[in-house]
């Protein structure tokens, strides 16, 4: 499946946000529309302790 924003220029910059293209950010048409490939960075701040 391919989708197509109407606020995206050729070098992947959102005109609408003025920002690089990132479909999962906030503000974004496509957010919440599709599912990044990626998973995000995890988190490292997280420490397990065993009680």
């Amino acid at each position: 499946m391919s989708w197509d924003c109407p606020h995206l220029t050729r070098d992947y910059y959102c005109n609408r946000l003025r920002i690089k293209c990132d479909p999962s950010c906030k503000g974004c048409v496509l957010h919440g529309k599709v599912t990044p490939l990626t998973k995000p960075p995890a988190d490292t701040t997280k420490k397990e302790t065993n009680d």
